[in-house]
């Protein structure tokens, strides 16, 4: 593509309006029919125009199976979901369970139903929760695409394998799909999180890239540090938001060695894109300590801004307000907390359009301070505690950091177990 045919389609992208979630007619035909493995991405009436720039729709997927629950409108506990005595196929009773290959549907029925699956949880490639219908399994590993229509819930899902794949849920508030999720897929694999989602706990990207689609929000727990190794990629697309499901007065929010970026040259951001970040105590409190920080970004480290109007369409970092939902201070410790977010930049930094709110004085540590210099279409907002000439602070620490590896990864959800992506993957 020229340049000004590629200017002109950001122009363009700039002014596509998209459907707001919430603003989908659930009782729609239309919405009703679309499934997981049927999205029926064509209806501009439950997609935007711009799912056509995704990866997931570029995916191809083979015929498959497709079992429909056969006990809709029942509550049950302790169901074991690899019975094929519990799906429909083809309008008949199963005769095997799903698996890997097989497409699963909980429909909608005429009354809400709860199922509470076994110990031994499921599996299968795509998953549609129809609405009312409350899923909560032990484990349920998700091969493909995963949909939870409109007042519906599902807990516990593992997104699984190397496929390009979209998480959509519908749901007022945010679905806890997990306690923690550790992503470990093919270094040219996606995953795209739609509409309102949080975790009890941690976050880890080790391999592939997790995208934060447009207008969503991904809440990671509150009592880890959310982790981006080397050979991973998190993107937050155009007005999407991004915080701790509880501020977080320990530990850092984020540390990253791969790549973090805002929109990209293909989907830049038409609208702001919110990052949230914690205070920290830095004292005696339980579990401080003086170097935890919101964000780290270390030397081998990125993060770009990619924005179609640098001036209208920004990365807004601010604190994260919300109460802490997990570890708590005493009302003495909280006296003793110091106002302000702060950060540690030490990475390749591409800043054109970025918003600092909250920030304490010299919060932004840079090893080079003139590199704030370099940075365009920067606001440091009068919420800031100093003024902007105090706002960065120069680092004089080691410039050997990296992610500590440990802490936290047994027990959690380590997606598509295997050794780490190789340059074979690149």
């Amino acid at each position: 593509m020229t340049g000004t045919y590629r200017l002109l389609g950001v122009l363009l992208l700039a002014f596509v309006v998209a459907p707001a979630l919430a603003e989908v007619d659930v009782n729609s035909p239309a919405y009703q029919s679309a499934t997981a493995h049927d999205p029926n991405f064509a209806d501009r009436t439950i997609w935007p125009a711009s799912v056509e720039q995704t990866d997931f729709i570029k995916q191809e997927w083979p015929k498959a199976r497709v079992l429909v629950f056969a006990k809709a409108g029942e509550t049950i506990r302790g169901l074991d979901l690899n019975d094929a005595a519990n799906w429909f196929e083809d309008g008949e009773p199963a005769t095997s369970g799903p698996d890997e290959k097989t497409d699963v549907v909980f429909p909608t029925a005429d009354k809400a139903y709860r199922i509470n699956g076994n110990d031994e949880g499921f599996t299968c490639r795509h998953i549609t929760v129809g609405s009312g219908v409350s899923i909560s399994v032990r484990g349920g590993n998700v091969h493909g695409n995963m949909w939870i229509k409109k007042g519906a819930t599902f807990a516990q899902g593992r997104p699984q394998g190397d496929a390009n794949t979209f998480m959509r849920s519908d749901t007022v508030k945010p679905n806890r799909i997990a306690n923690k999720i550790l992503h470990n897929r093919a270094r040219t694999s996606s995953i795209e999180w739609i509409g309102k989602w949080d975790l009890g706990d941690e976050l880890d990207l080790f391999s592939g890239t997790f995208i934060v689609g447009p207008d969503a929000t991904f809440n990671p727990g509150d009592r880890s540090v959310q982790r981006v190794f080397s050979d991973a990629t998190l993107i937050l697309m155009s007005g999407s938001t991004f915080q701790k499901r509880g501020s977080q007065y320990h530990s850092s929010d984020m540390e990253i060695e791969g790549v973090f970026l805002i929109g990209t040259p293909e989907r830049p951001i038409t609208k702001d894109v919110t990052l949230g970040l914690s205070r920290k105590h830095k004292g005696d409190a339980r579990l401080s300590k003086p170097s935890d920080r919101g964000l780290v970004l270390y030397q081998k480290g990125k993060m770009h801004i990619n924005s179609a109007d640098p001036a209208k369409a920004r990365l807004i970092i601010r604190e994260n307000s919300l109460p802490a939902a997990s570890h708590k201070l005493s009302p003495e410790e909280e006296k003793e907390m110091p106002k302000g977010i702060d950060m540690l930049l030490l990475g390749e930094m591409k800043f054109d359009g970025i918003e600092f709110h909250d920030v304490m004085k010299g919060g932004i540590l840079l090893a080079n301070p003139q590199t704030a210099a370099t940075w365009e279409h920067v606001t440091y907002a009068s919420d800031n505690l100093a003024a902007a000439a105090e706002l960065v602070g120069k680092y004089t620490g080691s410039m050997d950091g990296k992610i500590n590896p440990g802490g936290g990864i047994a027990g959690g959800t380590l997606l598509n177990q295997k050794k780490p992506a190789s340059e074979d993957d690149k």
